[in-house]
């Protein structure tokens, strides 16, 4: 037992061979997704409405990007991509489907004609390779474990009962109610809304506060469901390359939401405006030389939070009403989507720098975006497993950090 696990996870941790592996075991699946066989994604869902019962609501909306603020005039590539640009972003939009199996560990949607529901899965065929294709490419040979009348889906890859994610939670999740929140007013219907199983105090209490409670919650613990009315909504943001541009809306609709909810039930809290967001075990990305830069942060006037360890309507409060944010890349600075008239410093490594999610969400708020490149240590993960990104800890440049608050003064 011991040597098969040892061999399962040393061909997980070598992506080469686990690939040939994973298409030669699942080699049927592996040519419906080169054919897209049965297959709804989200074009073909939007330019066959006549198929499909097809919904928009919100607004469309522009984004604009701004350079920061730039040290010895470096800009990363990733992010000099955007600057000067502009997009559009359409209405939402969502799709009933009629008669879905939900299937597998992700909950993957399959029409009675097994079509496969791509945006079901955030619209990402890749990722359907991490979602059980044994079962979701033959659900009826599973037995129905339950059935529903009317619902929608947030359990995904990103967000199901082994992992979990803040970020897509937020971003992937939470903005796709607003389509309920239409489906309900429209219908007068309300549809369970479906979440993984063992979720987070943040998952729970943000669906509290959207008005989403213990009866209107299902905790996805199921092989196969059918639906007889499933709402598919489709990601609020449109894709540029790999990157999303989410729709400004979209981010406000759910700002302004769970903001009045917390002032609805205010409870003073004496948040510092000038915060510092700090990284505790067992994450990474934590800030090794946080005792050099201790005294320039307390010049300058900030406290130090560590958001794992703050219930979520606290998080909303202390980014709400924050003039100043300085943290490491990573999930929490989604909470910059409660901020206004915000400066935002965002800390670098080198192993992340190509994700560019919050300066991408900074600018469709408006908020004043900036960054400092540090360096980084791959010291107390040397025996971590890593494909693409590697854990690693941040060394801040107390000079550059200096200057970068200096020029915000």
């Amino acid at each position: 037992m011991l040597k098969f696990k040892w061999i399962k996870k040393y061909i997980k941790s070598n992506m080469f061979l686990y690939n040939i592996l994973f298409k030669i075991y699942y080699w049927k699946w592996t040519i419906r997704k080169f054919t897209r066989y049965r297959i709804i994604d989200r074009e073909y869902s939007r330019n066959n409405i006549h198929l499909f019962s097809y919904h928009e609501y919100g607004e469309s909306s522009k984004v604009s990007f701004q350079s920061p603020q730039l040290i010895d005039n470096y800009i990363m590539n990733e992010i000099n991509f955007y600057v000067g640009k502009t997009y559009n972003i359409p209405k939402s939009f969502f799709n009933v489907f009629q008669n879905v199996n939900l299937v597998g560990p992700e909950a993957v949607g399959v029409t009675f004609n097994n079509e496969i529901i791509l945006e079901t899965v955030n619209g990402n065929i890749g990722l359907l390779n991490k979602c059980s294709p044994s079962q979701f490419n033959n659900p009826n040979k599973l037995e129905i474990d339950d059935k529903l009348d009317c619902a929608v889906s947030l359990v995904t890859p990103y967000n199901n009962s082994k992992r979990k994610n803040y970020l897509h939670w937020m971003t992937e999740g939470l903005l796709l109610l607003e389509a309920v929140e239409y489906y309900s007013s429209k219908y007068g219907i309300k549809p369970k809304i479906i979440i993984n199983n063992n979720p987070t105090d943040y998952q729970i209490d943000s669906l509290n506060m959207l008005g989403y409670l213990d009866n209107d919650i299902i905790k996805w613990k199921y092989k196969r469901v059918k639906v007889s009315n499933l709402i598919v909504p489709a990601l609020r943001s449109i894709m540029n390359d790999w990157h999303k541009i989410i729709s400004p809306g979209a981010i406000n609709w759910l700002r302004n939401k769970l903001l009045k909810n917390c002032y609805d039930n205010y409870e003073l809290k004496g948040f510092s405006d000038r915060v510092f967001i700090s990284r505790d075990k067992p994450y990474d990305r934590k800030v090794l030389n946080i005792h050099e830069i201790s005294y320039l942060l307390n010049e300058f006037g900030f406290k130090e939070y560590f958001l794992e360890k703050m219930k979520f309507k606290d998080q909303i409060f202390l980014f709400n009403n924050a003039r100043t944010i300085i943290g490491a890349h990573g999930a929490g600075l989604a909470n910059i989507m409660f901020s206004s008239m915000t400066d935002v410093i965002e800390l670098f490594g080198k192993p992340p720098e190509r994700y560019t999610e919050y300066y991408r969400i900074a600018n469709s708020l408006g908020l004043n975006y900036n960054f400092v490149k540090c360096q980084h240590s791959f010291e107390n993960y040397h025996n971590e497993p890593y494909h693409t990104y590697r854990k690693h800890d941040l060394i801040v440049n107390p000079h550059q950090l200096q200057i970068t608050l200096e020029s915000l003064s």
